[in-house]
């Protein structure tokens, strides 16, 4: 299949996923009536199967804490919650001698921000 003609080359880019939506739309209406095609399209996805074996799945990262903090400037409720969360774990975890009315004054002020707020 050196020489492709429109079906082909219309198969392999349904595949790759690389169609505009229009032209995509288009495509799977030819394909539903047409058994031919959807051999093309099964060929294809043969052919190309051994790209996905290279990659594995990543769980993406959670960018919009980053999003709204370079948008606004300020930290978002999510990274202030993340924040106040981190402090109390540290507070039950005292590593220097700390007043216990300071911790009390710090954890009244987290549970303030995070549920009173």
């Amino acid at each position: 299949m050196n020489d492709l003609d429109d079906d082909g080359l219309a198969a392999a880019e349904y595949v790759l996923g690389v169609a505009d939506m229009a032209d995509r739309a288009a495509f799977e209406a030819r394909m539903r009536a047409s058994p031919a095609l959807r051999a093309l399209v099964a060929e294809w996805e043969t052919r190309l199967a051994g790209m996905n074996a290279a990659f594995s799945p990543m769980p993406a990262p959670d960018m919009l804490p980053l999003i709204e903090a370079r948008l606004f400037g300020v930290a978002t409720q999510k990274t202030m919650r993340q924040r106040a969360a981190s402090l109390l774990k540290a507070l039950a975890q005292p590593r220097v001698a700390v007043p216990v009315g300071v911790v009390l004054a710090i954890k009244a002020a987290v549970i303030w921000l995070l549920f009173l707020r």
